[in-house]
């Protein structure tokens, strides 16, 4: 038998080599993305063939195997009881047929398989697809079973008639019912017709369901096939559904449906399109759920259509494209709550870049036992020019602001023109150039009041950079226009400023070169805003480096420094300064660190920003750091000005850290005032971990100066994470302002795990504007995606903590 099998491995090499790589002409053949340029196998590709039973040749070249037999070949390996076929037309297994490949997992009633490029087709199937295949966008295996699957060397499947789930059990929880569905494996999974089935019951049918395997960079999932449902002030009870959809490479829409209890129906409509190539971008609001901005987003956000189709549902657009989108009410119609934005920004070139946003809002919210209502609209326009070849770049902005509520408007329009210079750059020698021009004209009033403000803001700056010295030459004013009433805000005037430094330890050689010193040297006119002086100032200074006196475990280092100011009215100041630190090394990471600062004016100045400030004062810190289970630190400061009416001793603040084991951790700070004897800050920090995820974080902070054991405690914070058997968790986070007596934010969130589903119900109640934003939302996701959840956030998107840091 040994003799025949090797006969036969012979026979089936001497038949692979010459054949082409072309696939079967069948009825069932996938689409030509199927075989697109399809890989050749390398010449000499290793084969292996296993038989259990007996096997004949037909005079024309059909092969015919029972009792068992296994084939591997080009990284595929198919096994049944029966084989059927010849190399020509490839070959039939039959009989508890069963492939395996990089991924893939199936048995079938029978399997097609072309040998030269390894594809294949499989009758009614049952398989597992792995997470590999998925480039990181699904968590679990899919399970799939259906009327054929198709698919070839490179990994691409087509089937047809499947039904798949994540799930786990005989009868699954969820299961998606597919007309056809087209892998190409690390670019796109593509499922047309899909029934979504929850526990039997069918939800809902989209034509179209497109998955993007292309995402380098961890992205948003796409989570828009999830329904949410939840409650908040503004809308009662609602249910939001939504659906985002590509439109080619370059276009895609979002559709979304809003049922609410006190506004009736709502939508939100986005098209996006692209115009050009797409970088990386993330939200300001850290993915949340609430912006302050009129549009009311998902809890947990949409993913993307694609990777050139970014954030659809937030609100913002592409990095080279245009966004336009409309929300409101149907009851409402245009004239409150409703929001309308258009964006567009490009690159033309490869040195220009423009921006347009245009901004439509017009909100009305409750606030205590009334509304408030205010219109806002703004318009701004980009334009950017860079170019690093010739030294150039220049930026030109305006931007438009309106807003009116009951009684009170006002309208702010500024432009902005900027341009900068590089040039004569040689080596360590540079120089710049730049100038802008800031126009602001404002316009507001109530209740038969108005103000207006009109200016004009120049700046100039030269700079020049050698090895030796620094250059630079500044003037910038300030020009009231046009009529204006009431106060205005002003800025320091240079008219003009020259200054130069001298860095002596830059010098190529000399004895100033030992000297590690710098020498500046300025002059120029100021005019201050506020008051009335307009006058001169010369500055003459000389400052060292930082100069080393001892090494070792015990280091010392001194820096020091002379500066004299002559003014234009006669007034004259200077100022002597020297900053000395000591370091003393103990054991390996402990020790202790002492600094000494004498800063000591002289003289009188004519202008407020060049008053100078007299410090002589001691600081020492030190700790114990050695020990990963023990450690504990010090800092406090001493005053030797003994300035009359003053406190000459800085806050002693200590820290100590104790991790008895590695899953409990306590932190404790003091603050204690030396000069009056007490305590006015205690904080501190508990935090435990265990199995399971488990994570427990409490934070008090306590002020025993406060009156009242309610007040003393000033903050009290925690946030945890607790299972509670295999299917049950509670996550928490909560915020208490012992001063006022009540929670600055409470949220709190229950989920239950059903092997591939998960639900979960979030409440959120959180005081950071004018009034609270509490809402509940209620989701169930399937857990083989990665999802995005907005949970403990406040109502500008800004992330909420107890100050101690990730509960994991």
């Amino acid at each position: 038998m040994p003799i025949v099998v090797s006969l036969v491995l012979l026979k089936l090499w001497a038949l692979f080599a010459p054949l082409q790589a072309s696939p079967p002409v069948s009825s069932s053949t996938p689409p030509p993305s199927a075989f697109f340029h399809p890989p050749s196998p390398p010449p000499q590709q290793p084969f292996q063939i296993h038989l259990q039973g007996p096997f004949s040749i037909s005079p024309d070249g059909v092969y015919h195997v029972s009792g068992g037999i296994s084939i591997s070949y080009l990284g595929t390996t198919i096994s049944a009881d029966r084989m059927d076929g010849s190399f020509k037309n490839g070959f039939l297994f039959s009989g508890n047929a069963r492939i395996e490949r990089n991924g893939i997992s199936a048995t079938a009633d029978t399997i097609f398989f072309y040998p030269p490029d390894g594809s294949f087709r499989l009758g009614n199937p049952h398989g597992m697809l792995t997470p590999s295949l998925f480039n990181g966008n699904i968590y679990s295996p899919i399970f799939l079973k259906g009327q054929e699957l198709e698919g070839n060397q490179s990994g691409y499947l087509f089937g047809q008639s499947l039904s798949a789930t994540t799930c786990t059990l005989p009868t699954p929880h969820y299961q998606l019912q597919i007309g056809s569905a087209e892998l190409i494996p690390y670019q796109k999974l593509t499922l047309r017709k899909v029934s979504i089935f929850f526990f039997g019951v069918k939800l809902l049918t989209l034509p179209e369901l497109v998955i993007p395997l292309n995402q380098r960079l961890p992205k948003r999932p796409r989570t828009n096939y999830l329904p949410e449902f939840g409650q908040n002030i503004d809308e009662g009870y609602f249910a939001r559904f939504p659906y985002a959809f590509a439109e080619g490479r370059d276009a895609a829409g979002l559709i979304r449906l809003d049922v609410t209890q006190k506004r009736g129906i709502g939508y939100r409509f986005e098209q996006e399109y692209l115009a050009g190539k797409q970088t990386t971008q993330t939200t300001p609001t850290n993915e949340a759920y609430s912006a302050d901005n009129g549009v009311l987003v998902s809890a947990y956000g949409y993913g993307s259509i694609g990777n050139r189709l970014p954030r659809l549902g937030t609100g913002l657009g592409p990095t080279n494209g245009g966004l336009f989108s409309l929300q409101g009410y149907l009851s409402q119609g245009f004239n409150t709550n409703f929001s309308a934005s258009f964006k567009h920004q490009q690159n033309i070139g490869s040195n220009n870049r423009i921006a347009i946003d245009s901004e439509l809002q017009r909100n009305s919210y409750t606030f205590g036992t009334g509304t408030v209502s205010y219109d806002t609209q703004t318009t701004r326009f980009d334009f950017n020019h860079t170019d690093p070849l010739h030294g150039t770049d220049g930026d030109l902005t305006l931007n438009l602001a309106t807003s009116f509520s009951p009684g009170f408007f006002s309208r702010q329009l500024t432009g902005s023109l900027k341009q900068d210079f590089l040039f004569g750059s040689s080596g360590s020698t540079h120089n710049s150039l730049s100038f802008d021009l800031e126009l602001s004209d404002l316009l507001s009033g109530g209740s038969g009041l108005s103000s207006k403000s009109e200016r004009l803001d120049e700046n100039f700056s030269y700079q020049h950079d050698s090895r030796e010295y620094a250059l630079s030459l500044v003037a910038n004013g300030s020009t009231p226009i046009g009529v204006q009433t009431g106060g205005t805000f002003g800025v320091l005037q240079k008219l003009p400023e020259l200054k130069m430094d001298v860095n002596t330890y830059r010098f190529r050689g000399g004895w100033l070169q030992k000297l590690p010193a710098t020498l500046e040297l300025g002059v120029g006119q100021y005019s201050e805003p506020g008051s009335e002086v307009n006058t001169d100032r010369v500055l003459l200074g000389l400052n060292t480096q930082p100069i080393t006196l001892l090494t070792g475990r015990t280091e010392l280092t001194t820096a020091l420094g002379f500066e004299q100011r002559f003014y234009g009215d006669g007034a004259a100041q200077y100022r002597l300064h020297d900053d000395m630190h000591l370091r003393q090394h103990i054991a390996g990471r402990s020790g202790f660190d002492i600094d000494y600062v004498y800063d000591q004016p002289e003289g009188a100045t004519p202008f407020y920003f060049d008053q100078l400030r007299r410090s002589h004062y001691l600081s020492f810190d030190g700790g114990y750091l050695d020990d990963p289970h023990f450690q504990f630190t010090a800092r406090v400061g001493y005053d030797l000005t003994h300035s009359p009416g003053t406190l000459p001793w800085q806050s002693l603040s200590t820290r100590l850290m104790w991790r008895p084991t590695p899953s409990v951790r306590f932190d404790a700070t003091q603050v204690y005032d030396p000069n009056r004897g007490r305590f006015f800050a205690l904080v501190n920090q508990l935090s435990l971990r265990g199995k399971n995820d488990f994570g427990l974080d409490i934070l008090a902070n306590i002020d025993p100066q406060q009156p009242g054991i309610r007040r003393k405690i000033t903050q009290l914070n925690t946030q945890f994470s607790i299972p509670i058997g295999r299917a049950w968790r509670i996550n928490g986070l909560y915020l208490y302002n012992g001063l006022t007596g009540s929670f600055t934010a409470q949220n709190l969130q229950i989920i239950h795990d059903w092997d591939c589903l998960e639900m979960s119900l979030t409440y959120t109640n959180n005081v950071g504007g004018f009034r609270p934003e509490r809402a509940f939302y209620l989701s169930i996701r399937i857990t083989a995606f990665p999802f995005f959840r907005a949970f403990g956030y406040g109502p500008a998107g800004q992330a909420l903590g107890t100050g101690i840091g990730s509960l994991y």
